[in-house]
């Protein structure tokens, strides 16, 4: 059984010049710039990167998905203003599907919530909960039920976008803020 090991091109003359105990001031030269020419390579591609997924969330959709008890959550939640309202739609085309708003208060540093299980279907509406905000940022979970034969089945997801609204003009966004 044979091993090969191939070393770099980049790296013979250094490799080569070492062995030799030659100094070489362009094998230095090169084996500096290779690793500035990589990170420079490197940080192309995550800007590129980033500013693609950056430009592709300006249009998206500000909701969030989940499954539970086999039906698929979809749910929105847009903020602004003095009231918060979302509204969850399913795959499930009967009733046994219901939806909980749970809003983290800064002030308070409490989740609070209005303690109404919505319906939620293939044509839900929008739902306002009866919560009062001040001005601020708020973190927002859904909470999900779904009976199924063996009874009711929970989950729920800390929400991560939002329709974001103030006077005229909406856009995504990745906070909740109140009192526009």
């Amino acid at each position: 059984m044979s091993t090969t090991s191939t070393i770099p091109a980049t790296t013979t003359a250094v490799a080569t010049a070492t062995a030799t105990g030659a100094r070489s001031s362009d094998s230095r030269s090169a084996s500096r710039a290779l690793p500035v020419r990589a990170f420079a390579r490197i940080a192309g591609v995550l800007f590129a990167a980033v500013l693609g997924l950056g430009l592709a969330g300006l249009n998206s959709s500000a909701n969030a998905e989940t499954v539970t008890g086999g039906v698929e959550f979809e749910t929105t939640v847009e903020c602004g203003g003095d009231y918060i309202d979302f509204i969850v739609n399913t795959t499930d085309l009967d009733s046994g599907s219901y939806a909980k708003l749970y809003v983290f208060d800064p002030y308070t540093q409490e989740w609070i919530t209005d303690d109404v299980w919505e319906e939620a279907d293939a044509y839900a509406g929008y739902h306002i909960p009866d919560i009062s905000f001040e001005d601020g940022y708020y973190s927002v979970y859904m909470a999900y039920a779904q009976w199924t034969d063996n009874g009711w089945v929970y989950s729920g997801e800390y929400m991560d976008t939002y329709t974001q609204y103030y006077e005229d003009s909406s856009w995504t966004s990745s906070s909740c803020y109140m009192g526009f």
